[in-house]
């Protein structure tokens, strides 16, 4: 039996992130509730591992993030501490290369896990 070779063009069908798209649909519905389970289980996996965790938003922030879409989440805490910002329909995690890219590095691979992002590249994700 004869072997054909595999096609030329390949088409990769790539599913949305379910987490993106819940965060999108909050922010669509103006659904408070919906855009707090959201931000809190990406805070929760984001500095999943980490006996110190970040309080949540609060409700002022929340709503402060549907006026206006911009936002910050907290993870971890202290000198360990990271932010997650929010804006203009996207999520991002600032990286440098000094003291902060050792001492962040594993929210920073929570971050790549969760979303999806190749390792190396960089922290932002659209929603």
């Amino acid at each position: 039996m004869k072997e054909l070779p595999p096609p030329e063009n390949q088409i990769e069908i790539k599913q949305p992130n379910f987490t993106l798209r819940q965060l999108r649909d909050a922010f669509d519905k103006k659904d408070k509730q919906q855009l707090r389970e959201m931000l809190d289980y990406i805070q929760n996996m984001v500095q999943r591992g980490d006996n110190m965790k970040c309080s949540p938003m609060t409700d002022k922030d929340l709503e402060r993030l549907l006026e206006t879409g911009e936002g910050e989440l907290y993870v971890g805490t202290g000198t360990s501490g990271q932010r997650i910002f929010i804006k203009n329909d996207e999520l991002w995690m600032p990286f440098t290369e000094d003291r902060d890219a050792e001492i962040g590095k594993r929210y920073h691979l929570n971050f790549e896990y969760l979303f999806d992002v190749p390792q190396g590249k960089e922290l932002k994700v659209k929603f």
